[in-house]
Protein backbone atom coordinates (compact mmCIF):
# COMPACT_ATOMS: atom_id res chain seq x y z
CA UNK A 1 0.00 0.00 0.00
CA UNK A 2 1.22 3.37 -0.93
CA UNK A 3 2.25 5.59 1.58
CA UNK A 4 1.37 9.69 1.33
CA UNK A 5 4.10 12.14 1.17
CA UNK A 6 3.34 15.98 0.59
CA UNK A 7 5.45 18.15 -1.02
CA UNK A 8 7.49 20.84 0.71
CA UNK A 9 6.46 24.06 1.22
CA UNK A 10 3.41 22.81 -0.67
CA UNK A 11 0.71 25.68 -0.42
CA UNK A 12 -2.76 24.33 1.04
CA UNK A 13 -5.61 23.57 -0.78
CA UNK A 14 -7.42 26.65 -1.53
CA UNK A 15 -9.13 28.62 -4.42
CA UNK A 16 -6.65 28.76 -6.70
CA UNK A 17 -6.63 24.90 -7.13
CA UNK A 18 -10.85 25.23 -7.51
CA UNK A 19 -10.38 27.99 -10.30
CA UNK A 20 -7.18 26.70 -12.26
CA UNK A 21 -9.03 23.49 -12.66
CA UNK A 22 -11.80 24.41 -13.84
CA UNK A 23 -10.07 26.37 -16.24
CA UNK A 24 -8.46 23.02 -17.66
CA UNK A 25 -11.79 21.48 -18.52
CA UNK A 26 -12.92 24.99 -19.78
CA UNK A 27 -9.98 24.76 -22.40
CA UNK A 28 -10.36 20.99 -22.92
CA UNK A 29 -14.20 21.64 -23.93
CA UNK A 30 -13.48 24.52 -25.96
CA UNK A 31 -11.89 21.70 -28.22
CA UNK A 32 -13.85 18.90 -27.49
CA UNK A 33 -16.99 20.60 -28.44
CA UNK A 34 -15.63 22.21 -31.59
CA UNK A 35 -14.90 18.50 -32.60
CA UNK A 36 -18.27 16.99 -31.08
CA UNK A 37 -21.00 19.70 -32.38
CA UNK A 38 -19.19 20.99 -36.05
CA UNK A 39 -16.79 18.30 -37.02
CA UNK A 40 -19.49 16.26 -38.79
CA UNK A 41 -21.47 18.80 -39.86
CA UNK A 42 -18.56 20.20 -41.35
CA UNK A 43 -17.24 17.01 -43.11
CA UNK A 44 -20.94 15.95 -44.15
CA UNK A 45 -22.62 19.15 -44.80
CA UNK A 46 -19.93 21.51 -46.08
CA UNK A 47 -17.40 19.19 -47.39
CA UNK A 48 -20.17 16.69 -48.90
CA UNK A 49 -18.79 13.20 -47.03
CA UNK A 50 -21.62 10.86 -47.00
CA UNK A 51 -22.68 10.62 -43.74
CA UNK A 52 -22.24 6.69 -43.84
CA UNK A 53 -18.49 7.21 -45.21
CA UNK A 54 -18.30 9.55 -42.24
CA UNK A 55 -19.67 7.21 -39.50
CA UNK A 56 -17.50 4.51 -40.96
CA UNK A 57 -13.93 6.44 -40.74
CA UNK A 58 -14.54 7.50 -37.36
CA UNK A 59 -15.63 3.54 -36.10
CA UNK A 60 -12.20 2.97 -37.77
CA UNK A 61 -10.46 5.24 -36.10
CA UNK A 62 -11.49 4.01 -32.61
CA UNK A 63 -8.64 1.32 -33.53
CA UNK A 64 -6.21 4.04 -32.74
CA UNK A 65 -8.63 5.71 -29.43
CA UNK A 66 -7.98 1.99 -28.04
CA UNK A 67 -4.32 2.29 -27.62
CA UNK A 68 -3.90 5.86 -26.68
CA UNK A 69 -5.90 6.09 -23.77
CA UNK A 70 -3.67 3.23 -21.66
CA UNK A 71 -0.94 4.22 -23.67
CA UNK A 72 -1.22 7.60 -22.38
CA UNK A 73 -2.71 6.51 -18.94
CA UNK A 74 -0.04 3.88 -18.48
CA UNK A 75 3.23 6.77 -19.43
CA UNK A 76 1.69 8.81 -16.93
CA UNK A 77 2.24 5.90 -14.10
CA UNK A 78 5.22 4.40 -15.06
CA UNK A 79 7.32 7.89 -16.10
CA UNK A 80 8.31 8.86 -12.37
CA UNK A 81 9.17 12.98 -11.87
CA UNK A 82 12.03 13.15 -10.01
CA UNK A 83 12.01 13.72 -6.17
CA UNK A 84 9.77 17.41 -5.95
CA UNK A 85 8.19 17.52 -9.68
CA UNK A 86 5.06 17.31 -11.00
CA UNK A 87 3.61 14.29 -12.16
CA UNK A 88 1.02 15.62 -14.89
CA UNK A 89 1.91 19.12 -15.15
CA UNK A 90 4.29 18.68 -17.68
CA UNK A 91 1.66 16.52 -20.19
CA UNK A 92 -0.42 19.40 -19.96
CA UNK A 93 2.42 22.02 -21.34
CA UNK A 94 3.50 19.95 -23.90
CA UNK A 95 -0.24 18.42 -24.76
CA UNK A 96 -2.02 21.81 -24.65
CA UNK A 97 0.48 23.27 -28.13
CA UNK A 98 -0.25 20.30 -29.67
CA UNK A 99 -4.05 20.44 -29.25
CA UNK A 100 -4.08 24.06 -30.03
CA UNK A 101 -2.60 23.44 -33.55
CA UNK A 102 -4.63 20.22 -34.41
CA UNK A 103 -7.94 21.75 -33.63
CA UNK A 104 -7.51 24.38 -36.54
CA UNK A 105 -6.40 22.50 -38.64
CA UNK A 106 -9.45 19.85 -38.41
CA UNK A 107 -11.09 22.50 -40.22
CA UNK A 108 -8.79 23.06 -43.39
CA UNK A 109 -10.76 24.71 -46.35
CA UNK A 110 -9.88 21.65 -48.93
CA UNK A 111 -13.65 21.91 -50.59
CA UNK A 112 -12.07 21.45 -54.13
CA UNK A 113 -10.14 18.81 -53.21
CA UNK A 114 -11.15 15.03 -54.16
CA UNK A 115 -13.43 13.27 -52.55
CA UNK A 116 -10.76 10.59 -51.48
CA UNK A 117 -8.24 13.65 -50.51
CA UNK A 118 -11.46 14.98 -48.25
CA UNK A 119 -12.04 11.39 -46.18
CA UNK A 120 -8.40 11.14 -45.80
CA UNK A 121 -7.94 14.55 -44.12
CA UNK A 122 -11.10 13.67 -42.06
CA UNK A 123 -9.40 10.92 -40.72
CA UNK A 124 -6.01 11.92 -40.12
CA UNK A 125 -7.18 15.03 -38.42
CA UNK A 126 -9.97 13.32 -36.34
CA UNK A 127 -6.51 10.62 -35.09
CA UNK A 128 -4.19 13.80 -34.32
CA UNK A 129 -6.86 15.39 -32.24
CA UNK A 130 -7.79 12.49 -30.43
CA UNK A 131 -4.23 11.76 -29.78
CA UNK A 132 -3.62 15.27 -28.29
CA UNK A 133 -6.55 15.61 -26.36
CA UNK A 134 -5.97 12.59 -24.34
CA UNK A 135 -2.19 13.77 -24.12
CA UNK A 136 -3.98 16.81 -22.05
CA UNK A 137 -7.27 14.86 -21.06
CA UNK A 138 -5.65 11.89 -19.36
CA UNK A 139 -3.28 13.28 -17.11
CA UNK A 140 -5.42 16.80 -16.30
CA UNK A 141 -8.70 14.20 -15.16
CA UNK A 142 -5.56 12.12 -12.84
CA UNK A 143 -4.24 15.22 -11.61
CA UNK A 144 -7.43 15.45 -9.15
CA UNK A 145 -6.12 12.49 -7.41
CA UNK A 146 -2.75 14.36 -6.21
CA UNK A 147 -4.27 17.66 -5.33
CA UNK A 148 -5.71 16.41 -2.64
CA UNK A 149 -7.33 13.18 -0.59
CA UNK A 150 -10.15 15.21 0.91
CA UNK A 151 -13.35 13.89 0.35
CA UNK A 152 -15.46 17.46 0.36
CA UNK A 153 -12.35 19.01 -1.74
CA UNK A 154 -12.29 16.12 -4.19
CA UNK A 155 -15.83 16.82 -4.36
CA UNK A 156 -15.17 20.31 -4.84
CA UNK A 157 -12.90 19.70 -7.74
CA UNK A 158 -15.49 17.38 -9.50
CA UNK A 159 -18.03 20.54 -9.34
CA UNK A 160 -15.85 22.92 -10.59
CA UNK A 161 -14.68 20.59 -13.45
CA UNK A 162 -18.31 20.79 -14.13
CA UNK A 163 -18.65 23.64 -14.08
CA UNK A 164 -15.66 24.23 -16.88
CA UNK A 165 -16.87 22.04 -18.75
CA UNK A 166 -19.71 23.75 -18.71
CA UNK A 167 -18.65 27.51 -19.41
CA UNK A 168 -16.76 25.42 -22.12
CA UNK A 169 -19.97 24.67 -23.91
CA UNK A 170 -20.92 28.12 -24.16
CA UNK A 171 -19.10 29.76 -26.58
CA UNK A 172 -19.59 26.57 -29.02
CA UNK A 173 -23.08 25.67 -28.08
CA UNK A 174 -24.45 29.33 -27.96
CA UNK A 175 -22.51 32.02 -29.18
CA UNK A 176 -21.20 29.93 -32.35
CA UNK A 177 -24.05 28.47 -33.95
CA UNK A 178 -25.24 32.35 -34.26
CA UNK A 179 -22.48 32.69 -36.66
CA UNK A 180 -21.50 29.69 -38.25
CA UNK A 181 -25.43 28.90 -39.79
CA UNK A 182 -26.77 31.16 -42.11
CA UNK A 183 -29.74 32.68 -40.32
CA UNK A 184 -32.35 32.63 -43.28
CA UNK A 185 -31.60 29.38 -44.34
CA UNK A 186 -30.03 27.66 -41.71
CA UNK A 187 -27.33 26.19 -43.81
CA UNK A 188 -23.81 26.44 -42.19
CA UNK A 189 -21.13 28.69 -43.80
CA UNK A 190 -17.86 26.63 -44.31
CA UNK A 191 -16.05 29.76 -44.80
CA UNK A 192 -16.19 30.59 -41.25
CA UNK A 193 -15.42 27.27 -39.51
CA UNK A 194 -11.38 27.99 -39.80
CA UNK A 195 -11.50 30.97 -38.20
CA UNK A 196 -13.52 29.61 -35.42
CA UNK A 197 -10.96 26.75 -34.98
CA UNK A 198 -7.88 29.12 -34.71
CA UNK A 199 -9.97 31.41 -32.31
CA UNK A 200 -11.17 28.28 -30.28
CA UNK A 201 -7.54 26.82 -30.62
CA UNK A 202 -5.75 30.02 -28.82
CA UNK A 203 -8.37 29.82 -26.18
CA UNK A 204 -7.79 26.55 -25.19
CA UNK A 205 -3.91 26.73 -24.80
CA UNK A 206 -4.32 29.95 -22.79
CA UNK A 207 -6.90 28.39 -20.64
CA UNK A 208 -4.96 25.07 -19.87
CA UNK A 209 -1.76 27.20 -19.36
CA UNK A 210 -3.71 28.72 -16.40
CA UNK A 211 -4.25 25.50 -14.94
CA UNK A 212 -0.52 24.58 -14.78
CA UNK A 213 0.05 27.92 -12.80
CA UNK A 214 -2.83 27.95 -10.19
CA UNK A 215 -2.98 24.10 -9.58
CA UNK A 216 -0.61 22.32 -7.18
CA UNK A 217 0.07 18.93 -7.05
CA UNK A 218 0.69 18.11 -3.66
CA UNK A 219 0.38 15.05 -2.83
CA UNK A 220 2.90 11.70 -4.04
CA UNK A 221 2.10 8.56 -2.99
CA UNK A 222 5.41 6.37 -2.40
CA UNK A 223 5.81 2.87 -2.44
CA UNK A 224 6.40 1.26 1.02
CA UNK A 225 9.84 -0.46 1.10
CA UNK A 226 10.05 -3.71 -1.10
CA UNK A 227 7.10 -3.45 -2.79
CA UNK A 228 8.23 -3.87 -6.42
CA UNK A 229 4.66 -4.38 -8.20
CA UNK A 230 3.93 -0.34 -7.21
CA UNK A 231 7.39 0.42 -8.68
CA UNK A 232 5.88 -1.78 -11.63
CA UNK A 233 2.69 -0.27 -12.87
CA UNK A 234 1.48 -2.78 -15.92
CA UNK A 235 -1.79 -1.26 -17.64
CA UNK A 236 -3.26 -4.30 -18.84
CA UNK A 237 -2.86 -6.21 -15.25
CA UNK A 238 -4.35 -2.48 -13.84
CA UNK A 239 -7.43 -3.24 -16.87
CA UNK A 240 -8.04 -7.19 -15.87
CA UNK A 241 -8.29 -5.84 -12.37
CA UNK A 242 -10.71 -2.92 -13.65
CA UNK A 243 -13.05 -5.44 -15.75
CA UNK A 244 -13.59 -7.45 -12.61
CA UNK A 245 -14.25 -4.59 -10.52
CA UNK A 246 -18.15 -4.57 -9.58
CA UNK A 247 -18.69 -0.79 -9.24
CA UNK A 248 -15.56 0.27 -12.42
CA UNK A 249 -17.85 -2.05 -14.52
CA UNK A 250 -21.32 0.03 -13.81
CA UNK A 251 -19.62 3.37 -13.92
CA UNK A 252 -17.66 2.26 -17.47
CA UNK A 253 -21.04 1.30 -18.95
CA UNK A 254 -22.55 4.63 -17.24
CA UNK A 255 -19.97 7.02 -18.33
CA UNK A 256 -19.98 4.90 -22.06
CA UNK A 257 -24.19 6.04 -22.58
CA UNK A 258 -23.45 9.42 -21.00
CA UNK A 259 -21.22 10.35 -23.56
CA UNK A 260 -22.20 8.17 -26.55
CA UNK A 261 -26.51 8.17 -26.04
CA UNK A 262 -27.36 10.85 -23.75
CA UNK A 263 -24.86 13.85 -25.14
CA UNK A 264 -25.51 12.94 -28.84
CA UNK A 265 -28.03 16.11 -28.56
CA UNK A 266 -24.82 18.43 -29.25
CA UNK A 267 -25.19 17.13 -32.77
CA UNK A 268 -28.71 15.86 -33.02
CA UNK A 269 -30.18 18.91 -31.73
CA UNK A 270 -28.12 21.15 -34.66
CA UNK A 271 -30.18 18.44 -36.96
CA UNK A 272 -33.29 18.60 -35.18
CA UNK A 273 -33.95 22.42 -35.26
CA UNK A 274 -32.25 22.55 -38.73
CA UNK A 275 -34.56 19.56 -40.28
CA UNK A 276 -37.69 19.18 -38.54
CA UNK A 277 -38.10 22.63 -37.30
CA UNK A 278 -36.47 25.08 -39.81
CA UNK A 279 -35.24 27.27 -37.60
CA UNK A 280 -31.61 26.86 -36.29
CA UNK A 281 -31.88 30.28 -33.75
CA UNK A 282 -32.97 27.47 -31.11
CA UNK A 283 -30.02 25.96 -31.14
CA UNK A 284 -28.26 28.65 -28.96
CA UNK A 285 -32.01 28.55 -26.70
CA UNK A 286 -31.64 25.22 -26.17
CA UNK A 287 -27.72 24.98 -25.21
CA UNK A 288 -28.63 28.24 -23.01
CA UNK A 289 -31.26 26.20 -20.90
CA UNK A 290 -28.73 23.01 -20.80
CA UNK A 291 -26.41 24.76 -19.28
CA UNK A 292 -28.89 26.62 -16.95
CA UNK A 293 -29.72 23.07 -15.87
CA UNK A 294 -26.09 21.90 -14.65
CA UNK A 295 -25.80 25.13 -12.99
CA UNK A 296 -29.11 24.48 -11.18
CA UNK A 297 -27.72 21.25 -10.25
CA UNK A 298 -24.49 22.47 -9.03
CA UNK A 299 -26.08 25.23 -6.77
CA UNK A 300 -28.02 22.11 -4.99
CA UNK A 301 -25.84 19.15 -5.23
CA UNK A 302 -24.18 19.53 -1.71
CA UNK A 303 -27.94 19.64 -0.25
CA UNK A 304 -28.52 16.72 -2.16
CA UNK A 305 -25.61 15.14 -1.00
CA UNK A 306 -26.25 15.18 2.38
CA UNK A 307 -29.56 13.83 2.34
CA UNK A 308 -29.41 11.21 -0.65
CA UNK A 309 -27.30 8.40 -1.00
CA UNK A 310 -24.88 9.64 -4.27
CA UNK A 311 -25.72 6.03 -5.89
CA UNK A 312 -29.59 7.14 -5.68
CA UNK A 313 -28.92 10.35 -7.13
CA UNK A 314 -27.05 9.03 -9.84
CA UNK A 315 -29.66 6.20 -11.29
CA UNK A 316 -33.41 7.00 -10.03
CA UNK A 317 -33.70 10.25 -12.24
CA UNK A 318 -33.42 8.38 -15.25
CA UNK A 319 -36.61 6.54 -14.70
CA UNK A 320 -38.32 9.85 -15.33
CA UNK A 321 -35.67 10.90 -18.29
CA UNK A 322 -36.67 7.26 -19.51
CA UNK A 323 -40.85 8.25 -19.50
CA UNK A 324 -39.86 11.73 -21.14
CA UNK A 325 -37.84 10.40 -23.80
CA UNK A 326 -40.89 7.96 -24.28
CA UNK A 327 -43.39 10.81 -24.66
CA UNK A 328 -40.91 12.73 -27.12
CA UNK A 329 -41.27 10.04 -29.76
CA UNK A 330 -44.64 9.00 -29.21
CA UNK A 331 -45.61 12.90 -30.06
CA UNK A 332 -45.52 14.90 -32.97
CA UNK A 333 -43.83 18.02 -30.42
CA UNK A 334 -44.64 20.41 -33.89
CA UNK A 335 -43.91 23.60 -31.41
CA UNK A 336 -39.97 23.54 -30.94
CA UNK A 337 -40.66 25.05 -27.35
CA UNK A 338 -41.90 21.70 -26.43
CA UNK A 339 -38.54 20.21 -27.37
CA UNK A 340 -36.89 22.67 -26.00
CA UNK A 341 -38.40 22.00 -22.33
CA UNK A 342 -38.09 18.03 -22.79
CA UNK A 343 -34.41 19.09 -22.95
CA UNK A 344 -34.38 21.24 -20.13
CA UNK A 345 -36.10 18.63 -18.02
CA UNK A 346 -33.69 16.04 -18.98
CA UNK A 347 -30.94 18.33 -17.98
CA UNK A 348 -32.19 18.90 -15.04
CA UNK A 349 -32.19 15.01 -14.15
CA UNK A 350 -29.21 13.75 -15.38
CA UNK A 351 -27.49 16.70 -13.54
CA UNK A 352 -26.32 14.53 -10.46
CA UNK A 353 -24.44 12.20 -12.55
CA UNK A 354 -23.04 14.53 -15.03
CA UNK A 355 -22.12 16.62 -12.24
CA UNK A 356 -20.83 13.72 -9.68
CA UNK A 357 -18.72 10.99 -12.35
CA UNK A 358 -15.25 12.48 -12.03
CA UNK A 359 -15.64 12.11 -7.95
CA UNK A 360 -17.21 8.57 -8.72
CA UNK A 361 -13.92 7.93 -11.06
CA UNK A 362 -11.94 8.91 -7.91
CA UNK A 363 -13.91 7.08 -6.00
CA UNK A 364 -13.14 3.96 -8.19
CA UNK A 365 -9.43 4.32 -8.06
CA UNK A 366 -9.61 4.37 -4.12
CA UNK A 367 -11.77 0.85 -4.53
CA UNK A 368 -9.17 -0.69 -6.45
CA UNK A 369 -6.27 0.72 -4.19
CA UNK A 370 -7.84 -1.20 -1.00
CA UNK A 371 -8.78 -4.09 -2.94
CA UNK A 372 -4.94 -4.74 -5.30
CA UNK A 373 -2.89 -2.71 -2.71
CA UNK A 374 -2.20 -0.52 -5.74
CA UNK A 375 -2.19 3.68 -6.45
CA UNK A 376 -2.40 3.56 -9.97
CA UNK A 377 -3.90 7.15 -11.26
CA UNK A 378 -3.30 7.36 -14.78
CA UNK A 379 -4.12 3.99 -15.57
CA UNK A 380 -7.39 3.37 -13.76
CA UNK A 381 -8.75 6.58 -15.01
CA UNK A 382 -7.74 5.76 -18.88
CA UNK A 383 -9.85 2.34 -18.17
CA UNK A 384 -12.62 4.79 -18.26
CA UNK A 385 -11.70 7.07 -20.92
CA UNK A 386 -10.71 3.81 -22.80
CA UNK A 387 -14.57 3.14 -22.84
CA UNK A 388 -15.91 6.25 -23.37
CA UNK A 389 -13.42 7.30 -26.37
CA UNK A 390 -14.70 4.01 -28.02
CA UNK A 391 -18.41 4.47 -26.83
CA UNK A 392 -18.30 8.06 -28.32
CA UNK A 393 -16.89 6.32 -31.86
CA UNK A 394 -19.10 4.12 -31.91
CA UNK A 395 -22.09 6.48 -30.94
CA UNK A 396 -20.59 8.68 -33.65
CA UNK A 397 -20.32 5.55 -36.30
CA UNK A 398 -24.29 4.74 -35.44
CA UNK A 399 -25.09 8.71 -35.73
CA UNK A 400 -23.95 8.41 -39.14
CA UNK A 401 -25.24 5.22 -40.58
CA UNK A 402 -28.88 6.39 -38.67
CA UNK A 403 -28.92 10.00 -40.20
CA UNK A 404 -28.76 8.41 -43.45
CA UNK A 405 -31.48 5.98 -43.20
CA UNK A 406 -33.72 8.78 -41.98
CA UNK A 407 -32.99 9.90 -45.53
CA UNK A 408 -31.47 13.16 -45.14
CA UNK A 409 -28.95 13.67 -48.48
CA UNK A 410 -25.79 15.83 -47.71
CA UNK A 411 -26.32 17.08 -51.11
CA UNK A 412 -29.06 18.86 -51.01
CA UNK A 413 -30.09 22.80 -48.83
CA UNK A 414 -32.23 22.12 -46.08
CA UNK A 415 -35.40 22.78 -48.61
CA UNK A 416 -34.69 20.38 -51.33
CA UNK A 417 -34.78 17.31 -48.10
CA UNK A 418 -37.77 14.86 -48.29
CA UNK A 419 -40.71 15.32 -46.05
CA UNK A 420 -40.39 12.68 -44.03
CA UNK A 421 -36.70 13.50 -43.14
CA UNK A 422 -37.57 16.32 -40.23
CA UNK A 423 -39.62 14.07 -38.40
CA UNK A 424 -36.92 10.44 -38.50
CA UNK A 425 -34.64 12.83 -37.36
CA UNK A 426 -36.62 14.05 -34.82
CA UNK A 427 -37.45 10.45 -33.50
CA UNK A 428 -34.09 9.64 -34.12
CA UNK A 429 -33.05 11.80 -31.49
CA UNK A 430 -35.16 10.89 -28.87
CA UNK A 431 -34.30 7.11 -29.21
CA UNK A 432 -30.84 8.27 -28.75
CA UNK A 433 -31.94 9.40 -25.29
CA UNK A 434 -33.84 6.97 -24.46
CA UNK A 435 -31.06 3.90 -24.83
CA UNK A 436 -29.06 5.91 -23.09
CA UNK A 437 -30.90 6.76 -20.14
CA UNK A 438 -32.74 2.84 -19.80
CA UNK A 439 -28.44 2.00 -19.84
CA UNK A 440 -27.73 4.13 -17.11
CA UNK A 441 -30.28 3.61 -14.90
CA UNK A 442 -29.30 -0.25 -15.17
CA UNK A 443 -25.52 -0.06 -14.77
CA UNK A 444 -25.53 2.43 -11.79
CA UNK A 445 -28.91 1.70 -9.85
CA UNK A 446 -27.81 -1.98 -10.86
CA UNK A 447 -24.27 -3.11 -11.18
CA UNK A 448 -22.43 0.05 -9.35
CA UNK A 449 -22.08 -0.73 -5.54
CA UNK A 450 -20.66 2.05 -4.02
CA UNK A 451 -22.78 3.71 -2.17
CA UNK A 452 -22.13 5.66 1.22
CA UNK A 453 -21.60 2.99 3.57
CA UNK A 454 -19.50 0.84 0.99
CA UNK A 455 -17.30 4.24 0.54
CA UNK A 456 -16.83 4.36 4.26
CA UNK A 457 -15.89 0.75 4.34
CA UNK A 458 -12.95 1.51 1.49
CA UNK A 459 -11.74 5.10 3.55
CA UNK A 460 -11.55 2.65 6.86
CA UNK A 461 -9.53 -0.24 4.97
CA UNK A 462 -6.88 2.41 3.44
CA UNK A 463 -6.98 4.02 6.89
CA UNK A 464 -7.57 7.16 5.01
CA UNK A 465 -9.16 9.18 8.31
CA UNK A 466 -5.50 8.94 9.51
CA UNK A 467 -3.76 9.95 6.03
CA UNK A 468 -5.98 12.76 6.11
CA UNK A 469 -5.37 13.91 8.94
CA UNK A 470 -1.54 13.71 8.68
CA UNK A 471 -1.63 15.12 5.42
CA UNK A 472 -3.65 18.15 7.05
CA UNK A 473 -1.31 18.99 9.25
CA UNK A 474 1.60 18.16 7.25
CA UNK A 475 -0.12 21.26 3.98
CA UNK A 476 -0.51 23.12 7.62
CA UNK A 477 3.11 23.49 8.73
CA UNK A 478 4.38 22.83 4.98
CA UNK A 479 6.19 19.89 5.79
CA UNK A 480 6.50 16.39 4.88
CA UNK A 481 4.77 13.57 6.12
Amino acid sequence: MAKIKVKENAAPFGWKDKIGYALGDFGCNLSFVMQSSFFMVYYVTCLGINPAHFGLLILLTKIWDGINDPLIGSLTDKIRPKEGKDKFKPWLFYGSILLSIVTMFMFMPIHNASYGVRMIVCVLSYVMWDMCYTIVNVPYGSMASVMTTDDLERADLSKYRSLGSLLGNVPAGVILPLFLYDSVTGDPLSNRFLWTAVIIGIFSWVCLQGTIRLCTERVVHVPEAGDDKQEKPHFFRTFINCMQSRPMIGLIIASVALLMFMQSNNSTNQYVFMLYYGDTNWISVTMLLSYAAQILTMIFIRPLLKRIDRKVLCSVPFIAIIAITVFMIMNPMTNPISWVICQFAIGILQGSFVMLVWALISDCIDYMEATTGRREEGSVYSCVTLFRKIGSGVGSALLGVALGMTGYDQNLDVAQQAANVGMNVKNLAAGYLLVGAVLIFISMGLIYNLNNKKMEEVEKKLGRQDRQEKLAKALEGGMDD
